[in-house]
C-alpha cells in the first residue's frame, strides 16, 4: 500500500512539474511585443531616438512602424524566429536584426542599409511608455534661456556650405517639430524637443537615421551638430532671421550657351539597348528628364510628383526620362532596385542608368553639365531639345507650404513648355 501511495504521490508531483512548465511555456509565448517602444540607433553624435510602435494585426503578423511627427515608417516585412526578430524596409534594402529579452520587453542588435552608400549602426529598443528624449538623460542648461520658443524660419548653414539652408520649426509645449530646406533636399520629418535652449531632434526613415543638437547662446544663436551614423558629426548654427535662399531652378548649371544637354544611357529592361535625348520618340514634345538615386528619399518625393504630372500632362504631349546612379557597377543590384522604385511610384518607361560611382563622374560622362549638386535633379526640355530650366532638390511634403508652391511651379512651366510646341 506504502509503494501504491508513493507512485501516487510521485505521478501527482510530475504531472503537477509538466503542468508548470507547460504553463511557464504558455505564458512566455503569450507574452505580447505590443505597444510603444523607443527605438535608439548609436552615432558617433550620440544616441539617435525614435517612437516605434509594435502590433499584432488579426492574422497574428506583427506590424512595426516609426513615427516623426506626421511621417509613419512602415517596416514593410516582420521575421521573428523564437527570440530573434527581422524588420526590413526593402525600399532602402533597410534591415534590423535583434535579439529580444527574456522578459520581451527590449531588444538589441544592428540596422543597415545597402541602397546608395551602405550604413549600419547599433540599434536598441525599449519598451514602454519613454520620451523620445527622456529628460533624465538630456538635462538643459541651467541659465535662463534667451529664448523660451523657436517657432519660426531660422537661417541655418553647415559648416563647410556655401549656402543657407532654412530650418522651419513648430513648438508647442517642449515638443518641437519640423524640417530643414536645403539646396539638394529637405531633410523631411523632425522630431524633438526644446528645453530652456537645448533643441533636439531627430529622425527615421529606413535610410536616413538623423539627430540634430543644439544650445542657444546669450545672442540667440543656435550652435550645435547634425550626426547621421560613424560619421564624424556635422556642425551647423542658426539665426532666426529672414535667410538668403539661392533659386534652386538656377542652381545646376551647363557648360554652354546653346542650351544643349546630351545623355546617351543603356535601359534596365535590356542593357543592350540605349536611349538618347535625340531619339525619334522624343522629338517635337517637351521632356523631363529626372536624375535618381533609388536610396534617396527626396528622389522619392520627387518621383511621386513627377508620376503626378505624368498622369496629368502626358495626354497633352508631355514626356519623360528616368536616369539612376545607384553607385554600385552591379548590374543585377541596379536593374532589381529600379524596377522597384519604377513600380512604386508608376513611373513610365525608359528607364536608364549610369555606372557613375560620384556627382564629379557624373559631370565627366556628361560635359554639358557645368555642375551637379544633388538626387534629384529634374531638366526641362523645351519642344526643341533645348533646356528650358533644371531643378536641383526638392521641397518635399515636410516643408508644407514650399511644397505646394512648388507642385505649383512644376505646372506653370509644364504648361509653357507645352503652349510652345510647334504646330
Amino acid at each position: 500500500m506504502k509503494t501504491k501511495n508513493a507512485l501516487n504521490l510521485n505521478l501527482a508531483l510530475s504531472i503537477l512539474l509538466i503542468c508548470v512548465f507547460v504553463f511557464a511555456c504558455t505564458s512566455k509565448k503569450q507574452a505580447t511585443l505590443d505597444g510603444h517602444w523607443r527605438a535608439v540607433w548609436t552615432s558617433s553624435g550620440g544616441e539617435i531616438p525614435a517612437d516605434m510602435y509594435i502590433k499584432t494585426n488579426e492574422e497574428g503578423e506583427l506590424e512595426i512602424e516609426v513615427h516623426n511627427d506626421t511621417e509613419i515608417v512602415k517596416f514593410s516585412r516582420v521575421q521573428k524566429t523564437g527570440e530573434h526578430i527581422d524588420l526590413f524596409i526593402e525600399r532602402f534594402e533597410c534591415h534590423i536584426s535583434a535579439d529580444l529579452s527574456e522578459d520581451g520587453k527590449s531588444m538589441s542588435g544592428e540596422w543597415s542599409k545597402q541602397v546608395g552608400t551602405p550604413n549600419q549602426m547599433p540599434f536598441f529598443a525599449a519598451k514602454g511608455d519613454f520620451e523620445r528624449f527622456p529628460k533624465d538623460k538630456y538635462n538643459p542648461p541651467t541659465n535662463e534661456a534667451l529664448m523660451k520658443d523657436i517657432t519660426g524660419t531660422w537661417r541655418l548653414r553647415f559648416e563647410g556650405d556655401t549656402y543657407d539652408s532654412i530650418g522651419l520649426f513648430r513648438q508647442e509645449g517642449e515638443r518641437v517639430t519640423g524640417t530643414i530646406r536645403a539646396i539638394d533636399g529637405d531633410f523631411r520629418w523632425l522630431e524633438g524637443a526644446y528645453r530652456n535652449g537645448l533643441l533636439l531632434l531627430s529622425s527615421f526613415n529606413g535610410t536616413w537615421v538623423f539627430l540634430f543638437k543644439a544650445e542657444i547662446d546669450g545672442e540667440g544663436t543656435l550652435r550645435g551638430y547634425w550626426a547621421r551614423g560613424p560619421k564624424p558629426p556635422i556642425k551647423w548654427t542658426a539665426i532666426k532671421e529672414k535667410p538668403s535662399y539661392p533659386d534652386t531652378f538656377k542652381l545646376t548649371e551647363l557648360a554652354n550657351q546653346e542650351g544643349v544637354l546630351s545623355f546617351k544611357y543603356p535601359t534596365t529592361e535590356d542593357p543592350q539597348q540605349f536611349v538618347s535625348d535625340s531619339d525619334p520618340q522624343f522629338k517635337d514634345k517637351p521632356l523631363l528628364a529626372a536624375f535618381y538615386l533609388t536610396g534617396c528619399p527626396n528622389c522619392h518625393d520627387s518621383a511621386s510628383l513627377l508620376s503626378q504630372m505624368y498622369k496629368e500632362y502626358h495626354s497633352r504631349g508631355l514626356n519623360m526620362v528616368f536616369i539612376y546612379y545607384e553607385l554600385t557597377k552591379d548590374l543585377e543590384k541596379i536593374k532589381a532596385r529600379v524596377r522597384r522604385f519604377q513600380k512604386e511610384h508608376g513611373l513610365p518607361s525608359p528607364a536608364l542608368y549610369s555606372l557613375a560611382m560620384s556627382k564629379k563622374e557624373i559631370v565627366e560622362e556628361m560635359p554639358d553639365f557645368k555642375n551637379f549638386f544633388a538626387w534629384p535633379t529634374v531638366v526641362f526640355y523645351r519642344s526643341d531639345g533645348k533646356v528650358d530650366c533644371i531643378h536641383t532638390g526638392i521641397d518635399g511634403p515636410a516643408t508644407g507650404e514650399y511644397h505646394v508652391k512648388l507642385i505649383k511651379e512644376y505646372r506653370n512651366r509644364i504648361e509653357k513648355l507645352l503652349s510652345s510646341v510647334r504646330e
